[in-house]
């Protein structure tokens, strides 16, 4: 790999100014970006790195290439275009970002106010702050860590919850949205989107315009059905009190429903909106005991799992010898 710095490429660039030197990368040659640039480009399998007190603009990433951010700031934006991609691991991204055909970003620190991921770009947020996403046009996006303040996903685009929070979440548009821990505070679905909730917290559950949600676990402040919308709940034990009652397992009116989720955890969720045109589902499944097929060497406190529970256990007693004579403990 060629490593180009910048007093090398201004003998070759197209100058604009020592601070506004625009650059372009071919091929694997590299740059090492450490001062204030107004845009760049980069091609094949080029990279660069923005470093801490470097800064570009704007830059536009194609082909194989490579951008990371490491420090420093992207002060307008970054395009990731084919089968390029944007690493962030600090720094700032400080205006309107877009994703394009098969890119990838991911993010694991540092600061983006706004990106746009479109075509069958991925994005992978497992740490950073992140101010608006949105995915269209079959985009996925992936939290796993670090704090969204609005996520919106639409055109068949795909969102993953894992962990992290994300303060407004919207599906619209065909899209899907999994659920399956972290933290969302408010996750409105429409216009046909899909949501699958298996664990994490989620506040205000809105649901209208023929969308569906489905809720197997996790914890769930209140529901709010409108327009056609559904919502399904899977598990047993199912309670009403408030002023809501059963039709079947269909959940009529506003007020408290209890229940127990599949996996035993106990819940109450308020039924704070239910229109006549909309159906909240409570559909009872047994609750499958779980059985402990085999004792695990290591496993202290007989919950059939080696865990963290069962190291402190063993932390607390950790070079602890009871043999007399005392000499023998450490032969």
């Amino acid at each position: 790999m060629r490593s180009k710095n910048v007093t090398v490429w201004l003998a070759i660039a197209v100058i604009t100014g020592t601070a506004n030197a625009d650059f372009v990368l071919w091929d694997n040659e590299y740059l090492n970006v450490t001062t204030t640039h107004s845009q760049g480009f980069l091609y094949n399998s080029s990279s660069a790195d923005i470093q801490t007190g470097g800064s570009v603009s704007s830059i536009y990433v194609n082909d194989d290439a490579r951008l990371n951010l490491v420090g420093g700031r992207v002060m307008v934006q970054f395009k990731a275009y084919n089968n390029s991609q944007v690493t962030i691991t600090d720094g700032s991204v400080e205006n309107d970002s877009k994703a394009y055909n098969n890119s990838k970003v991911t993010i694991s620190g540092g600061y983006v106010k706004y990106l746009g991921a479109y075509g069958s770009s991925q994005t992978g947020i497992s740490g950073g702050e992140m101010n608006t996403f949105s995915g269209y046009n079959n985009a996925k996006i992936a939290v796993s860590g670090g704090a969204v303040d609005s996520l919106s996903a639409s055109q068949n685009s795909q969102v993953e919850v894992s962990n992290g929070s994300v303060g407004s979440l919207y599906g619209q548009h065909y899209s899907k949205i999994t659920i399956s821990g972290g933290s969302v505070n408010s996750l409105s679905a429409s216009d046909e989107s899909q949501v699958i909730i298996s664990d994490g917290y989620v506040g205000d559950l809105h649901v209208d315009d023929i969308a569906q949600i489905t809720i197997s676990a996790g914890s769930i402040n209140s529901l709010y059905a409108s327009n056609n919308g559904t919502i399904t709940l899977h598990g047993n034990n199912f309670r009403v009190a408030d002023g809501v009652s059963f039709v079947g397992n269909e959940v009529i009116g506003t007020g408290s429903l209890i229940g127990r989720w599949l996996d035993g955890t106990s819940f109450i969720i308020t039924i704070a909106e239910n229109y006549e045109t909309a159906t909240i589902l409570a559909v009872s499944e047994p609750f499958i005991e779980p059985v402990c097929t085999e004792p695990i060497v290591g496993d202290l406190n007989d919950d059939c799992r080696v865990d963290f529970v069962d190291l402190a256990r063993m932390a607390e007693n950790w070079m602890t010898c009871n043999l007399e004579p005392q000499s023998a403990c450490w032969e």
